[in-house]
């Protein structure tokens, strides 16, 4: 009896920590940083803004992109600002706060020292 359980718990160890079943669960999350090298990120307002492949994620960020660059155009003017779509995992908050809430700081409050 022993012996056929044995290699059912095997196999179901090896599923649940394999690499994949990691991939598997965490989506691709579209941001918007607006304007461009501004750091004001924030998750795109859209129908769609979780991706669960990283292909789909890109392909909507160049889509707005490309559409961003056309309307920066339009405005004919030089040096015109405009945002700009990347796309991160769902584990990556690009925010300068996004750090400090991962840490269980408060960004609001000033750190230690600082008024």
């Amino acid at each position: 009896m022993i012996c056929a359980i044995t290699p059912w718990i095997c196999f179901l160890i090896l599923i649940a920590f394999s690499p994949a079943s990691a991939f598997a669960e965490c989506a691709w999350v579209l941001w918007v940083e607006a304007p461009e090298a501004s750091d004001q990120w924030s998750v795109v307002r859209t129908p769609q803004s979780q991706f669960g492949a990283r292909e789909e994620c890109q392909r909507q960020a160049d889509d707005l992109n490309a559409l961003e660059l056309t309307m920066a155009k339009g405005e004919f003017r030089t040096g015109a600002t405009h945002d700009v779509f990347t796309c991160f995992p769902c584990t990556v908050d690009p925010r300068p706060e996004g750090a400090l809430l991962l840490e269980g700081l408060d960004p609001q409050t000033p750190k230690s020292g600082q008024r």
